[in-house]
């Protein structure tokens, strides 16, 4: 989505906080937004109101109730988890306990393309009271480090600052930015990989030509510059779990966790292009299934890491016995598993979280049932209400399953919002972007989430099912849509 006029959003949302937010079509937007009821209705009845909940302490590290005012930061408080593989230390034997963590309550915020969480229940002490139950948006932004993201061709507009990606200040402007608007957090999405399936095998051409998230830098590198110039925005990344090993990212992470202050979220994915693995030691990724059986070990070699192989009073600093860290009180972990061995330890001291904000995207079977398990926000997208609606309650019933408190599980669903002081001019707007629109980048774009070269078919010809090693749930969507307009 354009970031073109990110400032006239937050002119409008600094005038009164964000209550509801529409889903579709240009809009014009007004200090407060007004929710669809169709979607107000569906997803009450859908989730049995399930939206009706308490704020859980899993995701406090991400977000802020309070839409109003600074947030603040409290780097000595201590949460207690139920979630994933968040572990408490025993004072004395230094051994660990299940079903708690210590963790930083950073609470934070950000949008340019907007993804909304969808909560509920009183703002000021995070219980639902049953009487002043009101639906709350959690604002974040969604970005990439390259132009346009996912709206190839915008950056030959004349007011387009995406194409500055390259420039530091640029991200430090958008960070202060969001802050300012009291938006929540912002996102980098990011591949390893260039989208060469439209027109090809192996064509990179298209995407090279119209910017379709090329060329496009490491997101982890920009984030302690964001951080340097904010006090409470949050910075999830999109990281894969298939292509570096886990030893290293948890370093990386860590890293980035101590120098934003626990203000660190950890987007997980398995990878879906063929581009990457090609360049990554790989004849082709890994299938679907397998990549997240990877990833499953994946994160329990991180959990290791993170949690088990530090206690949290191992940096002494005693000068007079010159013992910087106790070696006791550092162990090895010891992994071997199927994909890897990881004897340890952890390279880096406890951050402020110790394991970051866990976010997961995948809405495949398999990879509901991860997320389930481990993920503590959630990012969907549907093109009906009941879709979402659908998701939310298959993965909250999983959780259950898994002992974990589903209300504790939130979720991100996207917008694309184009502004206007009118509708007239919001609808001006939403013309003037599609106009700049590159039908070619899309269809590189479309090409490398789904699978798909779309220059096999021609344009009236008929498009069902096609199996793919790709983002299984966008080709099942896409049947879905086909299926409906046929019928």
């Amino acid at each position: 989505a354009p970031n073109i006029y990110v400032e006239e959003l937050i002119e409008e949302l600094t005038e009164e906080p964000i209550e509801e937010a529409p889903i579709e079509g240009p809009v014009n937007i007004e200090p407060n937004i007004e929710l669809s009821n169709e979607l107000d209705n569906e997803l009450d009845n859908e989730l049995n109101n399930d939206v009706e909940e308490a704020w859980g302490s899993d995701v406090e590290a991400f977000m802020n109730i309070d839409m109003e005012g600074p947030l603040n930061v409290n780097a000595d408080t201590a949460s207690q988890h139920n979630s994933h593989g968040r572990q408490q230390q025993d004072d004395e034997t230094g051994r660990i306990t299940s079903n708690a963590q210590p963790t930083f309550e950073a609470k934070a915020g950000g949008g340019v393309a907007v993804m909304v969480w969808w909560c509920s229940g009183n703002a000021e002490n995070g219980a639902s009271d049953g009487n002043a139950a009101k639906k709350s948006l959690i604002v974040n932004a969604f970005v990439e480090m390259c132009s346009g993201h996912q709206s190839p061709g915008l950056w030959r507009h004349p007011d387009d600052q995406s194409a500055r990606f390259n420039d530091v200040d640029h991200w430090t402007d958008l960070a202060q930015l969001l802050e300012k608007g009291k938006f929540h957090g912002i996102f980098i999405a990011d591949v390893l990989g260039g989208y060469d399936v439209y027109g090809g095998p192996r064509n990179l051409d298209p995407a090279i030509r119209s910017g379709a998230q090329w060329p496009v830098n490491e997101p982890l590198a920009v984030i302690p510059a964001m951080a340097s110039v904010t006090g409470n925005l949050g910075f999830g990344v999109t990281v894969a779990t298939t292509y570096e090993q886990p030893y290293h990212l948890a370093r990386r992470l860590s890293t980035i966790d101590h120098l934003t202050k626990g203000r660190l979220g950890w987007n997980i994915v398995t990878g879906y292009l063929d581009s990457a693995a090609r360049n990554l030691g790989h004849t082709e990724q890994p299938e679907h299934d397998e990549r997240y059986a990877i990833a499953e070990e994946y994160l329990d070699v991180m959990y290791k890491l993170f949690e088990y192989s530090w206690r949290d009073d191992a940096v002494t600093l005693d000068r007079e016995r010159a013992i910087f860290t106790d070696p006791a009180r550092v162990r090895e972990i010891n992994h071997v598993g199927k994909y890897y061995k990881v004897p340890g330890p952890h390279i880096c001291q406890p951050s402020r979280q110790r394991t970051p904000l866990l976010m997961q995207a995948g809405t495949s079977k398999v990879g509901k049932s991860f997320a389930a398990k481990h993920a503590e926000a959630i990012f969907i997208a549907g093109h009906s209400p009941s879709v979402v609606a659908k998701n939310v309650a298959e993965v909250r019933s999983l959780a259950k399953e898994l002992g974990r408190d589903p209300q504790n599980v939130k979720f991100l669903a996207m917008i694309c919002p184009v502004l206007g002081r009118t509708q007239e001019d919001a609808e001006r707007k939403f013309e003037e972007y599609s106009s700049l629109g590159s039908v070619e980048g899309a269809l590189a774009l479309f090409g490398g989430w789904t699978g798909i070269d779309m220059a096999q078919y021609g344009d009236d010809e008929e498009l069902r099912h096609v199996e793919s090693n790709a983002i299984r749930p966008v080709t099942l969507a896409l049947s879905y849509l086909i299926d409906i307009n046929l019928s």
